[in-house]
């Protein structure tokens, strides 16, 4: 082969692995799009419940964090509403229980929201992030295992009492003594032709009484009742009426048998006159909401989707 042969080959081979090089190194130094804040599941968690209870605040059961972070709920973007950050809560590096997220009035009832457990990387303090600048965010979320350390929850709103909803004011409940009267029961039921309430303490013969609560908030018809002796009562089954749909909201309230023993003399557009009125405590209603998981029953007595506690 001619040497000039020769020369143009080795030029031609040169400049070929030049280009292969010039564009391979840009590649192999390119950062994949990024997900968040890369975690492991032995020092990140959230564990975020639906709840019931005052309005403008939700309780995050449990946080693990490996640093500084924050508590970020949010009200997911639909196709007529952007992202928005309707609560947010800073903690500190470790496990935090029962930690209290203040939420804005943009959060309405049965609202469905996301809680997520973002990194306070920035401004110490200070939540920097946001979904249209994601990468430039500081505070991202974190992911153990590509998936973010989240919760998609349903916070309620307050419950009217039996008091507030007939417009008693003041209220005429049965006032008696704190531990006098008690009633526990959970937040969130799957109800099979019954509601159990765990724990009940009488002050006398009673009622154990379910209603329905409607969008607005307000109790109405009654979907149960039962019968409870003086005393302290565990694992309390209130039958649920075949004839009452249930709704995704139901009122449990504590109820004194002071009419005709045995007879529920309670009527709710007859607050005032009707005998067999609440207990109260400490000028607080003695009734506990509850929101309904999916549910079975075996009447047909299924109106709901009971989506609130899915």
């Amino acid at each position: 082969m001619p040497r000039w042969a020769r020369i143009t080959l080795v030029v031609i081979a040169t400049a070929a692995v030049v280009a292969c090089a010039a564009w391979a190194i840009p590649a192999a130094f390119e950062r994949p799009a990024m997900t968040g804040i890369v975690a492991s599941a032995r020092n990140v968690a959230l564990e975020a419940v639906d709840q019931t209870g005052a309005a403008g605040v939700f309780t995050v059961r449990r946080v693990l964090a490996p640093d500084a972070s924050w508590i970020v709920i949010t009200i997911p973007a639909t196709a007529d509403a952007p992202y928005a950050v309707v609560g947010l809560a800073h903690v500190a590096a470790g496990e935090s229980r029962d930690v209290r997220v203040t939420l804005e009035s943009a959060v309405a009832l049965n609202q469905q929201l996301v809680v997520t457990l973002h990194a306070d990387r920035g401004e110490a303090g200070r939540f920097e992030f946001g979904p249209a600048s994601f990468d430039t965010s500081p505070d991202k979320p974190y992911y153990v295992d590509g998936t973010p350390v989240a919760a998609t929850v349903v916070k309620d709103s307050t419950v009217a009492s039996l008091a507030e909803a007939a417009g008693s004011s003041p209220a005429q409940e049965v006032e008696v003594a704190a531990g006098a009267a008690v009633l526990e029961v959970a937040d969130r039921l799957t109800i099979i032709d019954q509601l159990v309430i765990d724990r009940v303490v009488a002050p006398g013969p009673s009622w154990a009484a379910v209603y329905l609560v409607g969008e607005d908030g307000l109790p109405g018809a009654l979907a149960g009742k039962v019968r409870v002796e003086a005393g302290e009562s565990l694992g309390v089954a209130v039958p649920m009426s075949a004839d009452v749909p249930l709704t995704d909201k139901l009122l449990v309230v504590l109820q004194a048998d002071l009419g005709t023993p045995g007879v529920f003399d309670y009527t709710a557009g007859g607050f005032s006159q009707s005998l067999d009125k609440p207990y109260a405590v400490n000028g607080a209603e003695l009734s506990r909401s509850v929101l309904l998981r999916g549910y079975g029953m075996s009447y047909n007595n299924v109106t709901g989707s009971g989506g609130a506690g899915m």
